[in-house]
């Protein structure tokens, strides 16, 4: 059965539990924190001058609520908040909670206190939109732990992207262009064989993929449609235009016809991971507005089909590594700083005499430090390597003139310097006892 699971904790931040029994605990955040996907739909509404529009995203029978989450943050989506919402009693549940896996970075943990994460404002310094967001879908940690490498994101966006959809949609159109007189007429008939097994796969695909969505399987989802694009460039290279179009004009015509059929259904298709991409495609079509999912299948054309200005839909990524890469691979360029600079930090030994686990937190450690003139409380990032019990009349190098900072209510007054070996710390240690405040010069 299930077992009790603690909604308090003993800390100086947070939200106060509003008993008198309770004085002096908090509530966990992950208690009180979903809260919060209420009244930010409140505060939403208010906005926008539909003051109650809110209850019609929580109180709606007929609204479905899906919490996407990680892997670590399953047991209050999935038991405790439901739970809360069915106490209250007047508002929907979630109807599903997709929790992925945890991404990595090339090969460790993911870590904005060590610098080891990527800003997205870096990467959009270069590369579009669309890259990046199917660099992150092409390894989305649905079942298990998945790594974003750069090596790996530009294997993916070449050849993908660029050789296959962008090629297939560049090809199709510039074709048309150059050697139809920039127009296939909508009445295009005659078509047999491969065409017809191609009219079947192209009507067929919408459902499918639409499947895989529904079920919040997305890489399936992609995979399906790099594969319809694929095919697509199978269809080109087997019907061979370029062969046809002074022998059998008509036959041509059906081959391109088809071909920007299944470019235009790959314009909704792609939309969900690519919207740029898809508006761009739209536009090279003179479509007004995209297809809805339903009508993607049809490959029918109600008017004839004159493409716009054709454009290269995707570059391709060259080998040098950017400049978020070169740092966090080690390649970019250390900042240096004066020696006037380095003379203000204050580093001195101090000898751990106590140290306790900071409540709630994976990671943190209180420790009470001796730096010979006077203790300190520290808190580190060590819990996951270190035991309390285990460091304690240690002696390590202490950074102590760093400015003071509150973390999760303790207020911490230094820094224990620790090497880094693949993402976990390693403390350091004078090779002989020293007296506690003795300065590293």
């Amino acid at each position: 059965g299930l077992q009790d699971r603690a909604i308090t904790r003993d800390l100086e931040w947070g939200v106060p539990v509003p008993l008198k029994e309770a004085e002096g605990k908090v509530l966990y955040v992950w208690f009180d924190a979903p809260i919060g996907y209420i009244s930010s739909t409140m505060e939403w509404a208010q906005r926008t001058g539909k003051p109650e529009e809110w209850k019609e995203f929580w109180m709606n029978p007929q609204a479905e609520l899906i919490h996407f989450i990680g892997k670590d943050n399953i047991i209050f989506h999935a038991i405790v908040w439901p739970a809360m919402l069915m106490g209250h009693g007047d508002f929907i549940l979630p109807t599903n909670i997709p929790a992925n896996e945890f991404l990595n970075l090339m090969g460790a943990k993911l870590s904005t206190s060590r610098g080891w994460a990527i800003w997205i404002s870096d990467l959009l310094k270069s590369f579009p939109p669309d890259y990046i967001r199917f660099g992150l879908a092409s390894v989305m940690p649905e079942t298990k732990d998945s790594d974003f490498t750069f090596d790996d994101f530009r294997t993916k966006v070449n050849s993908e992207l660029v050789n296959n959809l962008g090629n297939f949609v560049n090809r199709t159109l510039s074709f048309i262009k150059k050697y139809m007189g920039g127009r296939i007429e909508k009445d295009i008939n005659g078509f047999k064989d491969e065409d017809l097994k191609f009219i079947k796969e192209l009507e067929e695909a919408p459902s499918r993929i639409g499947g895989y969505l529904e079920k919040f399987e997305f890489k399936k989802a992609l995979k399906e449609i790099l594969a319809l694009s694929a095919r697509g460039n199978q269809y080109f290279d087997y019907k061979e235009p370029w062969g046809t179009r002074k022998k059998d004009p008509e036959e041509t015509k059906r081959t391109l016809y088809l071909c920007t059929s299944l470019i235009r259904s790959l314009s909704t298709l792609i939309d969900p991971y690519l919207p740029f991409s898809a508006r761009e495609i739209r536009k090279m079509l003179n479509l007004e507005k995209a297809l809805s999912w339903d009508e993607a299948s049809n490959w029918r054309w109600d008017r004839d089909i004159e493409p716009g200005e054709v454009k290269i839909l995707y570059k391709k990524i060259e080998e040098e590594p950017i400049e978020i890469e070169k740092e966090l691979k080690g390649e970019k360029k250390m900042e240096t700083i004066s020696f006037k600079e380095f003379e203000k930090c204050v580093i001195k030994i101090g000898k751990i005499v106590e140290a306790s686990e900071v409540e709630g937190a994976a990671k943190l450690l209180k420790l009470i430090v001796d730096i010979g003139d006077k203790k300190v409380t520290l808190v580190a990032g060590i819990k996951d390597v270190y035991k309390p019990e285990d460091i304690v009349g240690k002696e390590v190098p202490v950074l102590v003139n760093l400015e003071p900072r509150k973390i999760r209510g303790i207020l911490s007054e230094g820094m224990i310097l620790a090497a880094d070996l693949d993402g976990k710390p390693v403390l350091l240690h004078p090779d002989r006892e020293v007296p506690p405040g003795s300065i590293v010069r």
